[in-house]
């Protein structure tokens, strides 16, 4: 069968209410009715125009005709299994996959169901189905398990979709019809080439804490050691948290960093990037001579550092440290809010709007406001630039801190705050991650404020130095783990989100 190609993915979908296994009888081949059954654990539902049509544990299947505010018990379903999936393709015609390689359907919409495949011998179960039509269709499930259909499951014809001998479980199944149908362009095959690399972290030094943090693609680890670089040689602590020549150090070197990161960063597979020259002292400190503390610097007479090149870029974040001393710092993103919107159909996950991260015309700004330059330009299977600065710090060769946050362009001077926080201005940790924040990212040439950050002797101040300022609600939501002295955890989930920081 040659008329769609597949695309996998691992997602499977489980809800945690429960059912005791003594209100079902195992001995039958049906599944008997129970007043319990609209509280089983649920597995999978679709939907198909006003019906909804849920599988669950011991062979359970429920309809509702009114979006889940009733559910009705099927009548006749002869599996008392686990049903892992289910799919509608039109208001009668539906199929159901289990445990034991087993396939229901049904011809009146989810009420009565029949067998279509079903093997006991054979301790595997199926996981997921995807039919295109009444006739066309395909189910997978464990050890590579996979079957198709062309004439509406009279008969199941075993397939392969990969040929990994260790036969991985596939978890969900997608039709590249419905993404063809929709003008999209994905493809299998963009999928199976797609390979994860392991990249070298971004490691500098600030105040005797060594700072570990994502290198390129992510533009933040580097962007985070040029910012602290150029802090370390002023004592800003003394200045004090978010005093004016603190607030306006920071956005001076924050506007330089920014513009450094639109024109050298990029995908390293397809850009030199000049890392060691970027992170280089001399190179920086030449880079923040021109600070004065007199006035703002407009961004219109900051571009970036000389570097000579041979060749002539919505967020979640997690910080988790265990008992064995052992930290992970993760961010993973799909840009915006619910990514571009489009939720896969039988798959489970939203597709993300990451070619926005591109710089899909040179000196253009993105969704963030952020400029790039040709090194981030749009190219075949080139990974776009982040902000992602997901960052442990260590001290005397000791766990201190783990740190990150989503927010788009003011990731990284979230983190690059939240640290001075804590090393320059003392704070615990979650202290750190309340204080009010600011930002700068070169253009647009503005300092961003929270509200109720600055004084108004500061804000004057600040704009007699002629910096623009903006008010804004919130600007990141760190979540941020700090060792204490005595090898106590302090979490820090930040109030601007629903964060949360949870032990054990």
């Amino acid at each position: 069968m040659n008329i769609f190609s597949v695309i996998i993915s691992l997602f499977l979908l489980l809800t945690s209410s429960t059912v005791s296994a003594s209100d079902f009888n195992f001995d039958t081949g049906l599944a008997l009715k129970s007043d319990l059954a609209d509280k089983a654990t649920i597995t999978s539902m679709h939907k198909y125009n006003n019906r909804i049509v849920a599988v669950g544990i011991h062979g359970i299947i429920l309809t509702s005709n009114d979006m889940g505010s009733t559910w009705i018990q099927a009548e006749e379903v002869p599996f008392t299994n686990t049903l892992t999936d289910v799919q509608c393709v039109s208001d009668s015609q539906c199929w159901a996959v289990g445990h034991d390689l087993t396939i229901l359907h049904s011809v009146d919409g989810g009420k009565n169901w029949v067998i279509q495949y079903n093997d006991i011998d054979f301790d595997a179960p199926l996981l997921s189905i995807h039919m295109i039509d009444y006739l066309n269709g395909i189910t997978v499930g464990a050890f590579g398990t996979s079957m198709t259909t062309n004439d509406g499951g009279e008969n199941w014809l075993p397939t392969v979709v990969t040929d990994d001998a260790y036969e991985p479980h596939l978890n969900s199944v997608y039709s590249s019809y419905k993404m063809k149908s929709e003008n999209g362009i994905i493809t299998h095959s963009d999928l199976k080439n797609y390979k994860s690399i392991w990249r070298k972290p971004i490691i500098g030094y600030y105040r005797g804490h060594q700072i570990i943090s994502m290198g390129p693609p992510s533009s933040g680890g580097i962007a985070l050691m040029q910012l602290l670089q150029g802090t370390a040689n002023y004592p800003i602590a003394n200045w004090g948290h978010n005093s004016a020549k603190t607030i306006h150090l920071m956005t001076e070197l924050e506007r330089r960093v920014y513009a450094d990161r639109a024109t050298y960063l990029g995908d390293p597979a397809f850009v030199n990037i000049p890392i060691e020259e970027l992170l280089d002292s001399v190179y920086n400190q030449r880079r923040y001579e021109g600070i004065s503390f007199d006035k703002a610097t407009p961004s219109a007479l900051v571009s970036a550092g000389e570097i000579p090149l041979n060749e002539s870029p919505e967020t979640t974040h997690l910080s988790v440290v265990d008992g064995h001393g052992n930290a992970v710092s993760i961010t993973t993103t799909l840009n915006s809010s619910f990514g571009n919107k489009v939720m896969v159909q039988g798959a489970g996950f939203f597709l993300n709007n990451e070619m926005d991260d591109f710089s899909s015309k040179p000196g253009s700004p993105n969704l963030y406001g952020l400029i790039g330059g040709e090194a981030n330009a749009i190219a075949p299977n080139k990974r776009m630039l982040s902000s992602m600065t997901p960052t442990i710090v260590t001290y005397n060769d000791k766990l201190k801190m783990v740190l990150g946050t989503p927010g788009g362009s003011t990731i990284i001077t979230s983190v690059y705050q939240t640290l001075l926080n804590v090393i320059d201005h003392g704070m615990g940790m979650q202290e750190a991650v309340n204080a009010k924040r600011v930002h700068h990212q070169w253009y647009p040439d503005e300092i961003r404020v929270e509200t109720d950050a600055l004084s108004n002797s500061t804000q004057a101040q600040l704009e007699d130095l002629g910096h623009r300022l903006r008010m804004t609600d919130k600007i990141g939501r760190m979540d941020c783990i700090l060792v204490l002295p005595d090898g106590r955890l302090e979490g820090g989930a930040d109030p601007r989100g629903d964060n949360t920081a949870l032990g054990y």
